[in-house]
């Protein structure tokens, strides 16, 4: 994500849309109410003839849906404006679909602190290398991106060769077959290659002669549940600075709250509570719950308090650990007594 122009005072702020990292960071910053101005198209009729025109609409948000496996983000929502005026209807219901390369505007009446630093955290993340896990075996191989919120599958292909082949049949077809699984990586990712046997070591070999720098992992299986099992076991793997922050938040606060020491709450009542006393230091939500009103006013709260706020992802396992206790916690300021 790179930020294009900024006026906080209005509260505009103009994005470009660089992967689908990016997508997933605005599910956690666009909220419902706020406008969002962005090139689409329009279906119009010309006598009993349909035809998509293309249109700039701002739209007032009322939901979205984020598909992380299509790297779509769409938006629905009621058009407030837009041009050409013949082809836009102000106040009917309209969706826009934003992927990479796309440019919009959001509009708040007031942003955030943690909506401004997840814009932050977007844009230092396009600067990072994006992390491609490969599976394989003699019979088949797996691609896969790692991102916070879980896996994206490039692509699986199969392996058409066979021991009855004549050798040089054989080394025919196992060049192809790398081949396939090579078009699927960028040279400029950091790669893992891994898998049982010695396949993973030949297809490294192949790629070091490519220009690629691979990392090899041992895996069971190529199946995407080895996945999860390969990214824990690597120290050096760059998303896993995100999921090595919500462990240590999760922690921090998970301590207090098993301890029973009333330095921290959990639970939307509990939380609420706390806020209302201004006790709350650091307020961690799991991103389910951002479609909640209620939470919607908490988190307006917490801002207007300093509170810091932490979005967990609801896909990993410290949002699920959250999930468990309300989707909701909190670290105190101070011990609130029973």
């Amino acid at each position: 994500m790179h930020i294009i122009f900024k006026d906080l005072k209005k509260g505009t702020i103009k994005i470009g849309i660089d992967n689908e990292l990016d997508l997933w960071h605005l599910t956690h910053v666009i909220k419902n109410k706020d406008l969002i101005e962005a090139k689409s198209y329009r279906v119009v009729e010309f006598e009993k003839e349909q035809e998509k025109k293309p249109v700039f609409i701002s739209l007032e948000v009322e939901s979205m849906e984020f598909s992380p496996y299509t790297s779509k983000l769409r938006i629905f929502g009621k058009i407030r404006s837009g041009t050409p005026e013949e082809y836009v209807q102000l106040g009917r219901h309209h969706s826009i679909d934003v992927s990479e390369g796309d440019i919009i505007t959001i509009i708040k009446e007031k942003w955030m602190n943690y909506e401004l630093e997840r814009l932050d955290d977007a844009v230092k993340d396009a600067k990072k290398e994006r992390v491609y896990v490969v599976l394989i075996d003699e019979r088949k191989a797996l691609v896969a991106v790692a991102y916070p919120y879980g896996f994206e599958i490039k692509g699986e292909t199969e392996s058409k060769g066979s021991k009855r082949m004549k050798e040089k049949e054989l080394s025919k077809e196992k060049t192809e077959y790398f081949k396939s699984i090579e078009q699927m990586i960028p040279k400029e990712a950091y790669l893992i290659v891994a898998g049982p046997g010695f396949e993973k070591d030949y297809f490294s070999d192949y790629l070091k002669k490519q220009g690629y720098n691979p990392v090899k992992k041992s895996a069971s299986y190529v199946e995407q549940g080895s996945l999860r099992e390969i990214i824990e076991d690597s120290e050096s793997i760059l998303i896993e600075e995100r999921l090595k922050k919500e462990s240590e938040i999760y922690e921090e606060i998970a301590k207090h709250i098993f301890k029973g020491d009333n330095y921290a709450s959990y639970g939307k009542e509990e939380v609420k509570n706390a806020l209302e006393m201004n006790a709350v230091e650091l307020l961690a939500i799991e991103d389910s719950m951002l479609k909640d009103l209620e939470i919607e006013e908490m988190l307006k709260k917490a801002d207007q308090e300093g509170s810091k706020v932490f979005i967990f992802s609801s896909k990993t396992e410290w949002g699920e650990k959250v999930k468990g206790l309300g989707g909701i916690m909190a670290k105190l300021r101070y011990r609130l007594k029973d």
